[in-house]
């Protein structure tokens, strides 16, 4: 094989009226709008078919989000192109050559219970046909979730495993199921196992790991089954922050576990700091532990096995320092070509046809979008299929900076700094700055491409993001730092943030906003709260303003004490709760706010918002203006509602930033 790959651009690939053709970087707009920025993605989640002979992915023109199955033996035909009236596609998945399932959303309100109801959508795309798979079940589990497919078992075309609760959501049970299927649960191949919710099956489709939580939910459940077909409970890897990475389906004892080294303790009996999880190789039925990946600089972020799940394929990590590794000489150079092609970018394989004859490389940056390229091995040819937003690039986005902090109890926080365009560290003082924590808070940034912080610095201001204690990719320690810490240490973290920027005169201590989405939405609201001389203004898009109200609305749900385990106790907790929910601190708020929210929002609940406002119209003397989105979801997810958002940002941040 050769050492370079020759790069060939197709146009054909993408001169379907679903896509605009490819611009080249010199009829780039220098100066974008906010539509180019705030526009969705123009091509997503890229899969081919067993054969390769399909590609499918999911494509954004404007207000309309399709489905396109592209045929790539006759490039001339026109797409076949998917789309629903009041549904959303939450993922679609290849059984067989020509055949694809299609799991979709749609919110529904249950005896006054805001749910989202999910559905299995059947795609001949021979003749161009589909139908709903499952006729509508009584029983309140199949009513609900229908559409977690958990494997394809891959000798027999069309079938898959499926994991669904027939009583009971709460009790899920996995199921064998095929395309000509009419009701779900006619053949039980896995029963519910007291503890779990969740189902995993390794590449032939064997049902293998069972993870939860106990019946009072205070502790995780993790269960894994031997080669003989017995369960073992590993509940206790959990307190090592164990994650099953990846299940070798040639070995039926074994499973690539993520978690803490049992020598994480010094000779003192104290764990050792800054501690990274290591990827171990566990046997199920003995226990026995054997030292597989890992490094002292960063967690493992993924582990993923060949088209077999056999053998170790790539191996990626949380710091973006490192490149992933990828164990395949010939997809490891097809990696690599794309990543010289652009200097400073990272690249990834996103889906390779299961006879190894065609595969889809993405490509980017913090200041390049997405691009993705198709590979064909019998050539050895790369050709371009789409940019994920054709008028942005490195000629008008700003970089992205890595940053560190000191909080002020001496831990470091890493995090990232975005200025205008054309200002430099050195250059760079007293601008005006937005604070923009994550959400989550059992999440974290990363130094990508983020269409809201390049529309935000494309306006003039900069923007500083940081993994503040309780994030992830930084060791178990660093994430129990958090647990019951909101409003408070966590808070801080992102306040010294604030005031390092200040410190290093990088910000104008009169003109800095906080804004954040979800948890960051909470952090903002709190932000104003607590440091009412701070900072100028506050933006909480679908943010959490009431603790107790959220930990009793998660209740009502499966698992909704376990998933709130570390926000804290509704009755123990009660008062450090209270003392931390915006909508009980109105009257401390001096800075004008924007609150926006997604009427439909099934994570946050939008009486998290309404209350907000109401509350700060009535005894707050700060302006508050609250947007309310019209269908809108936890994620932006509609072309209208992230438009609408991105301009009431902008709007609010220039009246009060200039």
């Amino acid at each position: 094989m050769q050492n370079k790959l020759s790069v060939t651009l197709l146009s054909m690939l993408i001169s379907s009226v679903v896509f605009v053709p490819s611009l080249s970087s010199g009829a780039v707009e220098l100066t974008p709008t906010l539509k180019d920025f705030a526009s969705l993605p123009r091509l997503m989640a890229p899969a081919l078919s067993p054969t390769g002979k399909y590609l499918s992915a999911l494509v954004n023109v404007e207000d309309k989000q399709l489905l396109l199955v592209r045929d790539l033996d006759h490039l001339a035909g026109k797409p076949y192109l998917i789309s629903g009236a009041n549904w959303k596609i939450r993922r679609h998945i290849w059984v067989s050559p020509h055949d694809l399932l299609l799991g979709i959303s749609l919110p529904e309100t249950v005896v006054g219970m805001p749910l989202v109801v999910t559905r299995l959508i059947h795609v001949d795309v021979k003749k161009q046909k589909q139908r709903l798979l499952f006729k509508r079940e009584k029983s309140e589990g199949f009513f609900q979730m229908q559409d977690q497919v958990i494997a394809r078992l891959r000798n027999k075309p069309g079938h898959f495993l499926v994991s669904a609760g027939k009583n009971s959501v709460a009790r899920p049970q996995v199921f064998a199921a095929d395309i000509e299927d009419r009701r779900l649960g006619a053949k039980v191949v896995q029963r519910y196992i007291s503890g779990v919710l969740h189902w995993n099956a390794d590449a032939r489709g064997s049902v293998r790991v069972g993870h939860g939580f106990t019946r009072d939910q205070k502790d995780g459940v993790l269960k894994l089954k031997d080669g003989s077909g017995k369960w073992h409970d590993h509940s206790h890897l959990l307190n090592r922050g164990a994650e099953v990475l990846a299940i070798p389906s040639h070995e039926p004892n074994h499973y690539f576990i993520s978690m803490m080294p049992l020598t994480q303790l010094n000779e003192s009996g104290n764990r050792v700091p800054n501690q990274m999880r290591q990827v171990y190789r566990v046997n199920a039925q003995t226990g026995e532990e054997q030292w597989r990946y890992g490094r002292e600089d960063s967690e493992v972020a993924y582990l993923r096995l060949d088209l077999l799940g056999e053998e170790v394929f790539e191996l990626g990590y949380t710091n973006e320092e490192l490149p992933s590794k990828v164990f395949d000489a010939e997809w490891d150079t097809v990696r690599d070509t794309i990543q010289q092609e652009f200097p400073g970018s990272r690249s990834f394989i996103a889906t390779i046809a299961d006879d190894g004859s065609r595969g889809v490389v993405g490509v980017g940056s913090e200041v390049m979008p997405n691009r993705y390229y198709l590979y064909e091995k019998s050539d050895q040819q790369l050709a371009r299929i789409s940019i994920s937003y054709p008028n942005l690039n490195q000629d008008n986005l700003s970089p992205v900076l890595d940053v560190a902090y000191s909080a002020r109890d001496g831990l470091k926080i890493p995090g990232y700094l975005t200025l205008p365009l054309g200002v430099s560290l050195e250059s760079a003082k007293s601008l005006p700055f937005v604070i923009y924590p994550h959400g989550g808070p059992h999440a974290r940034d990363f130094k990508r491409f983020d269409w809201l912080t390049q529309l935000i610095a494309s306006q003039g201001y900069g923007v500083l993001q940081m993994n503040f204690r309780g994030s992830t990719g930084y060791g178990l320690e660093f994430e129990e730092a958090g647990y019951k810490e909101w409003g408070q240490a966590m808070q801080d973290d992102i306040t010294d943030g604030n005031q390092w920027l200040i410190d290093q005169d990088l910000a104008d201590n009169d003109r800095i906003c906080i804004m954040g989405g979800s948890y960051g939405g909470y952090a903002a609201l709190m932000g104003v709260a607590k440091e009412s001389k701070l900072y100028r203004c506050a933006i909480s898009l679908n943010g959490v303003s009431d603790l107790p109200s959220l930990i009793r609305l998660e209740a009502r749900f499966v698992g909704g004490r376990y998933a709130t385990r570390f926000v804290g106790d509704l009755w123990k907790d009660r008062k450090t709760l209270k003392a931390n929910s915006p909508l009980r601190l109105v009257e401390q708020i001096k800075a004008p706010v924007l609150l926006v929210h997604g009427e439909d929002d099934r994570v946050v609940s939008v009486k998290q918002s309404r209350a907000m406002h109401k509350a700060m119209e009535k005894k707050s003397k700060a302006p508050v203006t609250f947007v309310e989105l019209p269908e809108g979801d936890h994620f932006l997810s509609d072309y209208h509602n992230r438009t609408a958002f991105a301009q009431a940002a902008t709007e609010f941040l220039g009246t009060h930033l200039q």
